[in-house]
């Protein structure tokens, strides 16, 4: 069976282009992801390592601020200036000490283009044999009445081998890489679609 390639449409490709430039302007110096809640913005202290990331990036920051291992990941998401983070978890062991909840981190997204530069990323590192778990982006059912899409970056498929620390040391990994690799696959898409 032979099925024919898509061919994108001009519209389709247009709105790509405008895509991608969104994303690729996250590289341009931009107020950090908490500026608007933190006097210390810009400061010597501000980056994704900041104690009161968790804080400062919650939406209700004393009864729920972010569990501070997954704070970096989804600061870097914000960071990239496309993506919306709604909820996050950092991972934890059950009372028999075996996993229980992994790591992931739920997001809005108005452009599938940024999501694949998203995946493109992930699976770099992937290739690059630096993460210990296979991850992946897959799309979140919520209220069946909102039209918006929301999507999970949360590993899959795991091993019996694979601890939480290993998961957790993923997002590290992923948290550090995230926006430089984005952009980059941003900047391949846009010379590729022209």
């Amino acid at each position: 069976m032979k099925i024919d390639q898509k061919t994108a449409s001009p519209a389709l490709r247009t709105r790509a282009r405008e895509d991608l430039s969104s994303l690729l302007r996250s590289r341009v110096d931009a107020p950090p992801p908490c500026a608007a809640n933190c006097p210390e913005a810009f400061g010597p202290r501000c980056s994704r390592s900041c104690p009161e990331v968790p804080r400062k990036l919650s939406s209700d920051p004393e009864g729920h601020p972010l569990d501070p291992l997954i704070a970096p990941l989804v600061y870097e998401l914000q960071r990239l200036k496309v993506f919306q983070p709604c909820w996050s978890c950092e991972g934890h062991n059950g009372p028999d000490g075996a996993l229980w909840k992994v790591p992931r981190v739920w997001f809005y997204s108005d452009s599938m283009t940024h999501v694949r530069a998203l995946a493109g990323a992930i699976r770099q590192m992937e290739l690059d044999r630096r993460l210990h778990a296979y991850w992946q982006v897959v799309l979140v059912s919520l209220d069946q009445k909102d039209p918006d899409c929301c999507f999970s970056l949360e590993p899959s498929g795991l091993a019996p081998t694979v601890r939480l620390e290993d998961l957790q040391a993923d997002v590290t990994v992923i948290a550090a890489s995230l926006h430089d690799l984005v952009v980059q696959i941003a900047d391949d898409l846009a010379r590729r679609i022209g």
